[in-house]
């Protein structure tokens, strides 16, 4: 038995990363009940039953369909990292975890979607147990890209953000020996996260003079950068590169491209060599991916078992009733003991006929006596 259920997703392969928020805003607002609405830095993705997803493929076209076939592999692949820049990072996970308790919150799943999503969550648990607790993030291939692998000391930067990402890259930066200063869009998160790196802070726009005498500049905003036409043009002027880690990115087009080859964006991250994973956890996690998706196949086969037994059982149980009713309206003297006997043999013989097609269903390892039960039966 197919499950009925499908998948949209919009990746920064094909869709930039202004399209793809246009994108998250209308599926937010459209949600259907019993879906996952699923973004990331590079992805956004929606699943659910076919018929609740249903106009959507054509409300936005450029969105791509899962269909039930592949979306079993799609989201293993997913939960396990497979399908991230970063080979098994741990942010995808929280993100589809996320997404998944506020789908089950919001009212509960289809039960076959539910149950794979169950089992992709525990492959992606188990894939990074696998990991060192320490390895590069997102935000650091970035800086990597940026900067390369030497030394900086002596040399200062700004980061601009203070939550997950903004943190990270300014302990990176001052692991390597660089001079790190933070700004945020509120002056107290901009002092919360200088306590906590034990640097100085800056307004949300640090001014032409900050910004023209650092070397780089990491923004890892949930919207705009807004800074006036002097900051734009001292960081414009100057020899400084910009990590825009944001998504979407928090800077505006003009001045993407007056930066040209100094700006790293997270859409330049869809792909990247740095850091590869050894072919044995490739290995790994291919096998992984393959014993889950096996797992749920199974229990597919089991459920479709199940469902055409509880509907055979039901059907026969429907003609019993009806059977009977005629027969009490045909022969109206019966006393109490003689109905009792009656439906009493006829349960018997039903259940001595339901016996072996009950016992192939239990035993069909194919699903062909499953296909066959709901063809003999009309089920």
């Amino acid at each position: 038995m197919s499950p009925d259920l499908s998948g949209l997703v919009a990746h920064a392969r094909w869709m930039p990363a202004a399209d793809r928020a246009l994108v998250a805003h209308e599926l937010t607002a459209r949600q259907p009940a019993g879906s996952v609405l699923v973004v990331t830095c590079h992805r956004v993705e929606m699943y659910g039953s076919a018929a609740g997803l249903g106009d959507l493929p054509r409300q936005l076209p450029r969105m791509r369909s899962v269909a039930a076939a592949d979306l079993a592999r799609h989201l293993v692949r997913l939960a396990v990292g497979r399908e991230s820049a970063v080979i098994a990072e741990d942010q995808v996970l929280h993100q589809l975890r996320f997404a998944v308790h506020a789908a089950r919150g919001r009212g509960g799943l289809p039960r076959h979607l539910d149950r794979l999503l169950d089992l992709a969550l525990r492959a992606g648990r188990t894939a990074r147990s696998w990991l060192p607790a320490t390895r590069l993030s997102l935000v650091e291939i970035a800086l990597i890209r940026a900067i390369g692998e030497g030394d900086v000391r002596g040399r200062s930067f700004i980061v601009v953000g203070s939550g997950e990402m903004g943190e990270r890259a300014a302990a990176y930066l001052l692991a390597r020996g660089g001079t790190v200063t933070v700004a945020s869009r509120t002056v107290d998160s901009a002092r919360a996260l200088a306590d906590r790196a034990g640097v100085a802070w800056l307004p949300f726009d640090p001014g032409p003079d900050e910004l023209a005498g650092c070397a780089g500049i990491v923004i890892a905003l949930a919207g705009r950068w807004t800074i006036s036409d002097q900051s734009s043009r001292a960081i414009a002027a100057s020899d400084s590169w910009v990590v825009d880690i944001s998504a979407p990115a928090a800077l505006d087009e003009g001045m993407a491209g007056d930066l040209g080859q100094r700006l790293v964006t997270i859409d330049d991250l869809v792909s990247t060599a740095l850091a590869p994973p050894s072919a044995r956890l490739l290995d790994k996690l291919d096998a992984l991916i393959e014993r889950t998706i096996t797992e749920y196949d199974r229990w597919l086969a089991d459920e479709a078992r199940r469902a055409a037994a509880d509907a055979l059982a039901r059907r026969a149980e429907a003609i019993e009733a009806a059977e009977l009713d005629r027969l009490w309206q045909r022969m109206p003297t019966l006393d109490q003991q003689q109905r009792i006997a009656v439906e009493q043999a006829i349960r018997q013989l039903t259940r001595q006929l339901l016996r072996d097609p009950l016992e192939q269903l239990g035993n069909d390892g194919d699903g062909s006596h499953t296909r066959a039960a709901r063809d003999l039966f009309r089920l």
